[in-house]
């Protein structure tokens, strides 16, 4: 199996690497994974050279490309869309609205953008444009490329079943956000209608154009690029059944739309958090299957410092199932996380190096 694994600021210039590029590719590399998935930018953090900059950039990761390239290991960025803690915190205006006028929480680790501005996603694109150019890379990945809304647990349990609705009541219900003034204007200029609750189906198909918008933009201004990258649209945690609907009406990703613009798949799956057994990420990945997308899905791994026998066992389990299922890659979620874990690394080193 191909492995790759996400690797954040935090932990390339942290405790354990200090920036010490050597030392990060040389563990990664060890544990059988061939590939590195970086942020070409977080919130106003912006990872790669720009044109007018006064100085070189200390953060830049094109050296780290660069010696990926050295080493045989694959290269790849990430693009965060709508998730942007900086420009959260400092311009109310850009955060999100629930129906009756509530701002979306602001202590939470995601701190979303409202996908109404055009001159935030403006700035995306700029961004898009300067990291594929200086970066220069193979795939990127794009992320948080959907209406904002509150992840929960994507399985339904007494607890939480509440939170994720059951499957009769989302076909009638607004989604708690984005309905901020900005949206309900842009919905009324689109459809007509002052309120998303007179037609709830063209408030979903409103959200989905949205959403289909900024990624025919992303691809213009990628394949302007001469590294003209590929693109791995990364979906959220939705529960089953009915995975691809409740993905539409909860974030406006609608997948037989979006088919003309990317033919490839991250489905975000988590694994041993909130209880949660290999039986929901492979009931995502048969739901998909339907779609003749290619799947390159990406593990959660939570923040622990050991695995279970029953964990390490379900894990091999889990791994089994997608080579069953002739899912030949799989992203890790994320370094820091799974660097503590060496019985996980073994696993992985074993399964990259079985197919090698």
């Amino acid at each position: 199996m191909n492995f790759a694994v996400k690797v954040y600021p935090r932990t390339i210039w942290g405790e354990r690497y200090h920036g010490n590029f050597d030392q990060l590719t040389d563990e990664i590399a060890a544990a059988g994974i061939q590939n590195l998935i970086v942020p070409a930018f977080q919130g106003a953090r912006i990872f790669f050279a720009q044109q007018f900059d006064p100085e070189p950039n200390p953060w830049s990761l094109l050296p780290l490309r660069e010696l990926c390239a050295q080493k045989q290991l694959g290269f790849a960025v990430e693009f965060p869309i709508f998730n942007d803690r900086d420009t959260f915190d400092r311009i109310p205006a850009f955060r999100p609205q629930s129906p009756d006028g509530q701002t979306y929480p602001p202590d939470f680790w995601y701190r979303p953008i409202c996908p109404s501005h055009l001159d935030f996603n403006q700035h995306r694109l700029h961004l898009i444009e300067g990291a594929t150019a200086n970066l220069k890379p193979a795939l990127a990945l794009i992320n948080f490329l959907w209406c904002p809304f509150l992840p929960r647990p994507a399985f339904d349990t007494a607890e939480t079943r509440s939170g994720t609705e059951t499957w009769e009541e989302m076909g009638s219900r607004v989604p708690m956000f984005c309905v901020c003034p900005a949206c309900r204007q842009n919905f009324t200029e689109v459809t007509g209608l002052a309120n998303p609750l007179q037609d709830i189906e063209a408030w979903f198909a409103f959200r989905s154009e949205q959403i289909i918008n900024v990624l025919a933009d992303i691809e213009e201004v990628s394949q302007q690029s001469p590294a003209a990258p590929s693109l791995l649209l990364e979906l959220p945690p939705i529960a089953t059944p009915h995975f691809a609907e409740r993905l539409r009406r909860l974030t406006g990703i609608h997948l037989e739309a979006i088919r003309r613009l990317s033919s490839a798949l991250s489905p975000q799956l988590f694994y041993n958090e909130h209880g949660q057994s290999p039986a929901w990420p492979l009931a995502v990945l048969d739901e998909l299957a339907a779609y003749d997308f290619s799947l390159f899905p990406q593990l959660d791994f939570p923040e622990l410092t050991a695995f279970s026998e029953d964990n390490l066992h379900e894990f091999v389990f889990l791994l089994q199932s997608l080579e069953t299922r002739k899912i030949g890659a799989l992203s890790l979620f994320h370094w820091e996380n799974i660097v503590p874990l060496p019985q996980v690394l073994n696993i992985v080193e074993q399964f990259s190096y079985a197919v090698s």
